[in-house]
């Protein structure tokens, strides 16, 4: 409103509009300044930005000092032209979702915006939320999905093969006269039922880690590999363990996630070891340290293809046609070291061998510090 035309109205309708005005403006103020959100405005024809918040300057990675241009937060150019468009074309836009080009972290940041172009003055004002959290979750959500439609499908399928060889096998088996080729059937159909035991187990392996919560206990090194050493050198055939565990103190970790991520790993050693080697080894070296435990295995079996490498952490891939296992088992071990919030690579060559290096969070101090904790308390 101009100014003579204010002269012209009463004193307190005056009054009543300046306090509007004000209030506008503080409305106005709290909005742009909300912690919780971001908030931009930026000309048209630029297109720079003109003015953000703390929040949007956060978010997006930006300094107030800054003249940026609003092409440079997005990553993706395809992104932020879809963007335009579509604001141009409808003078508004909802929750677009666009990855961030962030100055600290260009791989992982999300945000989703919503703006209104103004074709009067030419400015367009909008809002930003920080939706990272929400797409990993999302990203996490559509593994898991895809993780639970392979498991279902060769689940049923690697169940149903033994049970449909069994009965056959039972079939046959009732037609022999033969206590010989009788004898013969039932080892057969024994060899499926171990089978059928070993998936089954491995089935219950993915589905503990996946829903029982991380139980910390005291773990011996040396109390728990044995054992599992011994029971692969009674069934497989002969292969030189060398042994080296060094833990000159205490360590706290999942026993069961432990033990099972270690039986996997020294299995694999076994089972694919190279029956043209008259001196197959498997050598273990254990250091366990006041942060963490190192376990190194190297062995100088068959190897792993270089093509293989990525996906043999992948449920039910099998990296060699040799391979007479379910296809779970380093599956199992990735998706156990993760819960335990550890690490696990692999350097591999074919028909020399392979090495794997496991690195395990040693929760022991943090234990300690949390009684301490509720002592004082």
């Amino acid at each position: 409103m101009k100014l003579e035309n204010m002269k012209m109205l009463p004193l307190n309708e005056v009054v009543s509009l300046n306090q509007m005005m004000a209030g506008d403006k503080n409305e106005y103020v709290t909005v742009f300044e909300n912690p919780f959100v971001g908030t931009f405005k930026f000309k048209i024809s630029t297109p720079k930005l003109t003015s953000w918040n703390h929040k949007a300057a956060e978010i997006v990675g930006i300094q107030h000092d800054t003249k940026t241009n609003l092409e440079s937060i997005f990553l993706c150019p395809n992104q932020f032209e879809e963007f335009y468009l579509r604001l141009i074309n409808n003078k508004k836009i909802e929750d677009f979702k666009f990855q961030v080009n962030h100055c600290e972290n260009k791989i992982n940041r999300w945000a989703a915006v919503h703006a209104r172009y103004s074709s009067l003055d030419g400015f367009v004002e909008g809002i930003l939320i920080d939706i990272t959290e929400q797409h990993l979750q999302m990203l996490e959500l559509q593994k898991l999905n895809g993780e639970l439609d392979n498991f279902t499908y060769h689940a049923s399928h690697d169940l149903r093969s033994p049970l449909t060889t069994i009965m056959g096998l039972t079939h046959l088996a009732k037609r022999e006269t033969s206590v010989d080729s009788v004898g013969i059937y039932l080892q057969m159909i024994e060899d499926k039922v171990i089978r059928m035991d070993v998936l089954l187990k491995e089935l219950i392996s993915v589905t503990y880690n996946n829903k029982s919560e991380v139980n910390l206990s005291d773990f011996s090194f040396e109390q728990e590999i044995q054992p599992i050493v011994n029971e692969f050198k009674e069934q497989e055939h002969f292969v030189q363990v060398i042994l080296k565990i060094k833990q000159d103190r205490a360590f706290s970790t999942d026993a069961v996630r432990m033990k099972t991520i270690l039986r996997n790993l020294i299995s694999n050693a076994f089972k694919y070891s190279d029956p043209c080697q008259t001196d197959s080894f498997l050598k273990i070296d254990v250091r366990v340290y006041s942060s963490h435990v190192a376990v190194q295995l190297k062995d100088n079996g068959i190897g792993i293809e270089w093509l293989c490498k990525d996906r043999v952490w992948e449920m039910f891939y099998r990296a060699t046609t040799r391979s007479t296992g379910t296809g779970l088992g380093l599956y199992i071990v990735k998706s156990m070291v993760e819960r335990l919030k550890g690490l696990i690579t692999f350097e591999s060559t074919i028909n020399s061998g392979t090495t794997f290096l496991l690195i395990i969070p040693n929760l022991f101090r943090n234990e300690i510090d949390f009684h301490k904790k509720i002592a004082i308390l």
